[in-house]
Formats: C-alpha cells, sequence, structure tokens
C-alpha cells in the first residue's frame, strides 16, 4: 500500500513538472521533491527487505548473510567478513530470520 502510494506521488510530480513548463523557480522544487520521493521508495524497499528479507528465500541463510555483508560493506566501507559454521539449511525459518535479524544490528550497531 504504502509503495503505491508513493508511486502515485511520483507520478503526480512528474505531471505537475510538465505542466510548469519552464517555471524555473517551480521547477527545481519539483525535481527536489521527486528525488525526495524516489529517496522515500528506496528506503521503503529497504525496511520491507529486512522484515522479511527475501535473500532467505532466494538464497538461503548463508548466502543471504554473505551478500548483506557485502552491502553493508559498500555503504560504510567497513571491511565486513562472514564466517560459517555448522548446517545452516538445519534451522527452522524463525531461527533463520533470527539469525540473519541479528547479524543486521550487530553490523548496525
Amino acid at each position: 500500500q504504502v509503495g503505491q502510494t508513493v508511486t502515485g506521488l511520483s507520478l503526480g510530480l512528474k505531471s505537475l513538472e510538465r505542466s510548469l513548463g519552464a517555471r524555473d523557480d517551480l521547477l527545481g522544487r519539483v525535481r527536489w521533491l521527486q528525488d525526495l520521493t524516489g529517496s522515500i521508495g528506496r528506503e521503503i524497499h529497504r525496511v520491507a527487505s529486512d522484515l522479511r528479507p527475501t535473500a532467505l528465500d532466494d538464497m538461503g541463510l548463508q548466502a543471504a548473510l554473505t551478500a548483506y555483508a557485502q552491502e553493508w560493506q559498500q555503504r560504510t566501507s567497513v571491511k565486513t567478513l562472514v564466517r560459517h559454521g555448522g548446517k545452516a539449511d538445519d534451522l527452522t525459518e524463525e531461527v533463520a530470520i533470527a539469525a540473519y535479524r541479528i547479524t543486521q544490528e550487530a553490523l548496525n550497531n
């Protein structure tokens, strides 16, 4: 629902931009709002992924943790190494999600 609202806002701003024509004073504001809307959309996507990481379904726990650590390393420029022990395939879905979230919290704090 929120994603659809942000998409609607983005489309409305695009329409407003076209209707303003050459009004540079207002076009700058509209473009700033478009950039802000894009940032909000990306943040919503990131938060939704964090709540139920699709990477767990797509790749499994070990690969998802490695991918998250690599993404985090790119964002923060802090070298990150993930070491795996045991068999993650034997974990229940709830435990895998908890392990993923614990890793997120450990990196972010």
